[in-house]
């Protein structure tokens, strides 16, 4: 199984089809983005997986809030800034632990 399958198969036991999912990237910038697209999500984490100075690549499992104002395409930032806060993530008695 390639990576970008493999990765495409755990999203499918983590979250619903068309769910809003973040992934993170560390290395010496922290990368991240917001995904509807499971697929492309894949893709792009099979990508920085052999991307060199990455560190770890993890989707936050709490829900994002499905309001953002658009699913933004996977960019960089800062380590020093936070890429989500409370407001954007459903309370805690809507997320589904696994």
């Amino acid at each position: 199984m390639k990576p970008e399958e493999s990765i495409r198969y755990a999203l499918s036991l983590l979250f619903c089809e068309g769910s809003v999912v973040e992934l993170r990237a560390l290395g010496e910038r922290t990368h991240y983005g917001y995904y509807s697209d499971h697929n492309k999500l894949a893709r792009d984490a099979a990508i920085l997986e052999t991307t060199p100075g990455i560190t770890g690549i993890y989707v936050t499992l709490n829900q994002v809030n499905p309001a953002l104002p658009g699913v933004l395409p996977l960019h960089r930032m800062k380590k020093t800034d936070r890429p989500l806060g409370r407001c954007h993530l459903c309370s805690l008695h809507q997320v589904t632990w696994v």
